[in-house]
């Protein structure tokens, strides 16, 4: 992370406008490889039946992808009359392919992102809440009326309940949580240095593997205080905090929006991931962290 940031703040704005671009571009590249293995949409158009694939891992991850591409691709459409119809392609296909995301945090992504292109591009209060109620009643209607968006919630919700009820099989994220927040009270200032996690987890595994043994907690905030204290705990918001107040304030850039959003939807997965692990994930944090929107400077003619 210390490394990184400063390569990425020197970067030229240019340079940075085409990663974004490329990290979109992936996004679709990661659809076409989860179509490959037949889930989703392919095992719907051959079965007519909607059914989850439990063999390919790439899938499960995408919620914070799909729903930072989608704000991207929404603002380009808004911004580039000429271009809609391309555009307009690329998010229908998001959209259908969004219906068949696992994961908790997928669908609250999209859901952020959503609302937050709502709320900058309309002008006044009494807009947005307009836009807002219309928007709950569409996804009411949708939710009653499309039963794999309704599939696609109740999973979600029942997922998220069985993941925080004590004593239930699916509970072992809570029990991470519960193990990290114990090493970090017993080292709360400098905590336990890195890979202390996944000690504690192993010494708890069983023979029968039922207790799966993990590098990090699945929460940024308890991994970065079980395994760092809170210096280190301390020093990741420092870097966030530092970032937001680097952002220039302005409502018309869309690179500065999809530099706050970007944070947003990394610091809301953090509460179910550890995401600096990961480098999709992290390359979300490079994203918002001190997003430059100043123009190329042109050469004197």
């Amino acid at each position: 992370l210390l490394l990184a940031i400063p390569v990425f703040f020197y970067m030229t704005s240019l340079l940075k406008t085409r990663m974004v671009w490329a990290y979109v571009a992936a996004e679709f590249f990661s659809i076409a490889l989860s179509l490959y293995k037949g889930h989703g949409l392919v095992h719907l158009l051959l079965t007519g039946t909607f059914e989850y694939s439990s063999n390919f891992r790439i899938y499960i991850i995408e919620g914070m992808h799909i729903a930072l591409v989608m704000f991207i691709l929404l603002s380009h459409f808004v911004e580039n009359p000429k271009r809609r119809l391309l555009t307009g392609s690329l998010i229908f296909i998001l959209c259908v392919h969004s219906v068949f995301l696992n994961g908790r945090m997928s669908l609250i992504s999209l859901l952020l992102s959503l609302s937050y292109f709502l709320f900058w591009r309309l002008q006044n209060m009494r807009q947005r809440a307009l836009a807002f109620v219309a928007a709950c009643l569409l996804l009411f209607v949708a939710y009653q009326q499309l039963p794999l968006i309704q599939k696609r919630v109740d999973r979600t919700v029942a997922e998220a309940q069985q993941a925080f009820e004590p004593g239930a099989p699916q509970s072992i994220r809570l029990q991470y949580f519960q193990i990290s927040f114990d090493l970090f009270k017993s080292q709360p200032l400098i905590g336990h240095g890195p890979g202390s996690f996944h000690t504690a987890t192993t010494s708890l595994a069983d023979k029968d593997g039922e207790f799966i043994t993990l590098l990090h907690t699945h929460n940024e905030y308890l991994t970065l205080l079980s395994q760092y204290g809170l210096i280190g705990g301390l020093l990741f918001a420092l870097l966030v905090l530092t970032s937001l107040r680097q952002m220039p304030v302005s409502r018309t850039s869309t690179d500065t929006h999809i530099a706050y959003l970007g944070m947003l939807l990394f610091l809301v997965n953090s509460l179910t991931d550890s995401m600096l692990y990961m480098e999709g994930f992290f390359f979300v944090y490079l994203i918002a962290y001190n997003y430059q929107t100043q123009k190329e400077l042109k050469p004197c003619t």
